[in-house]
C-alpha cells in the first residue's frame, strides 16, 4: 500500500473517530410539559435536510460498491472519503 494512500485512510478514521466522539445534544434535561399544552401550542414545519449531505450519501455508496473496480486509485480513494465525511457531518449537524 503507498504512502500516501494509508495516510489518507488513517486521517478518515481519525476524523471519522473525532467526529462520533463529539457531545450529542441532551434532551433529558428539559421540563416536560402535559399533552394539552403541547397540543395546543403552535406547530412549526419540519426542519428540512441539507441536500449536501444527500449527494454525500449517494456519491459514498457507489463508490464503495464500485471500489473493487477501480482499486488503490489515489483520486478515487479521495472523493469516496470526502463523500463520506460529507454525508457523516451532515448527519451530525
Amino acid at each position: 500500500m503507498k504512502h500516501i494512500t494509508r495516510f489518507l485512510l488513517v486521517l478518515a478514521l481519525l476524523l471519522a473517530t473525532a467526529a462520533s466522539s463529539l457531545p450529542a445534544p441532551a434532551h433529558a434535561d428539559r421540563a416536560l410539559t402535559p399533552p394539552a399544552a403541547a397540543a395546543s401550542s403552535a406547530v412549526s414545519d419540519p426542519v428540512q435536510d441539507s441536500w449536501v449531505g444527500g449527494v454525500g450519501a449517494i456519491a459514498c455508496g457507489f463508490a464503495m460498491r464500485f471500489w473493487p473496480a477501480f482499486g488503490w486509485n489515489l483520486g478515487y480513494n479521495a472523493l469516496m472519503t470526502v463523500s463520506c465525511l460529507l454525508m457523516i457531518i451532515d448527519a451530525i449537524g
